[in-house]
């Protein structure tokens, strides 16, 4: 950090003398928050900062282990000429965490099934603490969209509940907890990526509701937590005609309306401009000129490190022609860089959280939708747990079954488990289906039937074949909604995520018949 920009913190000078003092390659530089290869400070993330970049995105390719990323942060800040920069990530929590060994956040669905305001603010304060600890100032989180579409293949568990007040709450309760833990949230995915059908990192969804329909309950979240002071928000790449004709991220009706009808005066940061759905059919250069226009103040590229400076150079060119008005860089820059002093300033809040104790507050948000399906010694039970999982775009983790059988072993509870491949026909276990009536009970995991119709298929088999089964739902629990075989299913749970808490929680309840707080999405 210069002096320059220390005297700003000190009040000596305003923001914008500051920017006046500013070369036009550093204002355009500040705009972008670019992702980059390796998990050390390396030739790349010093050629960027010598072409003017200076916020920066980890992905899970930068990580290796919490010490590493605290160095990689440390060396980036180190080298950043001027200004204190933004390294953001994407630690929402369950399915999409780029960073293992320190505290992670549940998938939020959880936190929505407890809906308990206290847990929720402890978890985010918990994770921005965890985040800020390795010098990351900036999440993408809390997801405000509302899963109204249990055909939604990319928001599903990552949002707080199908209901607009529950993701209201949770998503405040959220965010103050990150920003009192030293971190700045990020809201997204405005206008509301809830009620879609298509991944937005392949294809443009296309929402086909009323205005009215969606403000009511998709764009409410957000109203509710620009009233409480959410400092940014992310665009969503998503097409709404009954608005406009062109995604959110480049529509200058759609962030006119978050600007002036919702109030929002804090930084608006597009969704990464190289997913299919603006970048598909459009050169990149054109596509974040068009979403500067409309008023979106930084811009995400996760990679490619020729088209990033490629970027840069486009947007200082189309300033020096004319065809972009410094004064829109400017006018972003101002709020980026009061972004900035705010998390300079910011007074972390201390107080105690004990991370196990909160692990198992969190893992009772399992929740029954029907029976009472129960494990007895003495009896023998058959498992099918998946492997292969279909991982998204943002999906990293993989879900192990060792967390409930050892507990089975433990209790010493005769089980089978079977692993079954969610990509392959169910046929393939044709003799282990056949064999299921021969137990006392049998268990079957799910996971994200909506996107792997294996998965309904062999629970829908395996429930005809044997009357005392359960389903259990380890991520979406929308699962249930996709088998043919419904009036077959003595039992079925939904636990929103799966860890060793969460098996623990499990067992508990179907060993030791101790309680679970969850609530059901189906109703």
């Amino acid at each position: 950090m210069d002096n320059s920009f220390k005297l700003i913190i000190m009040g000596v000078i305003t923001i914008t003398e500051f920017i006046s003092n500013m070369t036009l390659r550093d204002k355009v530089g500040e705009l972008f928050l670019f992702g980059f290869n390796g998990t050390k400070y390396n030739e790349n993330i010093e050629e960027l900062i010598n072409y003017g970049a200076n916020n920066f995105i980890l992905f899970s390719r930068n990580v290796e282990n919490k010490n590493q990323v605290k160095k990689l942060i440390e060396d980036i800040k180190l080298r950043s000429k001027k200004i204190p920069p933004f390294i953001a990530i994407d630690q929402e929590g369950g399915m999409v965490a780029r960073i293992r060994d320190i505290f992670v956040p549940p998938n939020m669905m959880v936190l929505g099934s407890l809906n308990n305001p206290d847990l929720t603010y402890k978890v985010g304060y918990l994770s921005g603490k965890s985040l800020r600890e390795l010098g990351i100032n900036m999440n993408f989180s809390p997801v405000l969209d509302v899963n109204s579409n249990p055909y939604n293949p990319i928001i599903g568990v990552r949002s707080f509940w199908n209901n607009e007040k529950v993701v209201a709450q949770n998503g405040i309760d959220y965010f103050r907890g990150l920003l009192n833990g030293g971190v700045i949230p990020v809201g997204k995915h405005f206008p509301g990526h809830g009620d879609t059908e298509v991944d937005s990192h392949k294809n443009l969804p296309i929402i086909n509701k009323s205005k009215e329909q969606y403000e009511k309950v998709d764009i409410y979240p957000f109203k509710e937590a620009i009233k409480s002071g959410i400092p940014a928000i992310m665009t969503a790449h998503i097409l709404l005609p009954f608005w406009d004709n062109k995604p959110a991220t480049l529509s200058k009706k759609i962030i006119s309306y978050l600007r002036n009808d919702l109030n929002f005066n804090g930084v608006i940061i597009s969704d990464d401009l190289l997913m299919g759905a603006v970048s598909k059919d459009q050169d990149i250069c054109k596509v974040v000129e068009e979403s500067l226009l409309a008023g979106v103040n930084m811009f995400i590229i996760w990679k490619d490190i020729e088209i990033q400076k490629r970027v840069i150079d486009y947007i200082i060119s189309e300033v020096k022609s004319g065809k972009i008005d410094e004064k829109i860089i400017d006018e972003s820059l101002e709020k980026i860089l009061s972004l900035k002093l705010k998390y300079e300033n910011l007074k972390v809040k201390n107080f105690d959280v004990s991370v196990d104790e909160l692990e198992k507050e969190i893992s009772k948000g399992i929740a029954i939708y029907k029976g009472d399906f129960k494990v007895e010694k003495g009896k023998k039970y058959l498992m099918f747990f998946p492997t292969s999982l279909n991982f998204t775009r943002v999906q990293e983790r993989a879900y192990l079954n060792e967390y409930i059988t050892k507990y089975f072993e433990e209790n010493g509870i005769e089980y089978k488990i079977k692993k079954y491949n969610i990509k392959s026909s169910p046929y393939r276990y044709k003799h282990y289906i056949e064999k299921a009536k021969e137990y006392d009970g049998v268990i079957v995991f799910t996971i994200d039937a909506v996107r792997n119709k294996y998965v309904s298929q062999l629970a829908d088999l395996l429930v005809k074949q044997n009357k005392n089964n359960l389903v259990v739902a380890i991520q979406s629990p929308y699962d249930y909604m996709f088998m043919k075989n419904k009036n077959y299913v003595k039992s079925y749970i939904m636990t929103y995520d799966w860890n060793e808490y969460f098996s623990k929680a499990l067992f508990d309840y179907l060993y030791n018949k101790k309680l679970l707080n969850g609530n059901s999405i189906l109703k």
